[in-house]
């Protein structure tokens, strides 16, 4: 399976969102700051234009307690 990967990219399991944000990798979908998710089932991807807008998202994510 793949998913694109371009600029900055996130990249979390749809195993652990479902496991720890809250409702899971359908409501993480929803949540994206953009239009650039996408996911093979097993992995999803966000993708981001700049290093300002990809530490935003991702500080977002810890406090859901999603950590790198």
């Amino acid at each position: 399976m793949s998913v694109l990967a371009a600029a900055f990219s996130v990249v979390i399991s749809v195993e652990t969102l479902n496991r720890k944000y809250p409702g899971g990798a359908i409501q993480y979908a929803r949540d994206c700051p953009n239009q650039t998710f996408c996911s093979d089932g097993l992995l999803t991807r966000v993708g981001l234009m700049t290093t300002d807008d990809m530490l935003s998202f991702v500080r977002s994510l810890e406090h859901h307690g999603l950590v790198s």
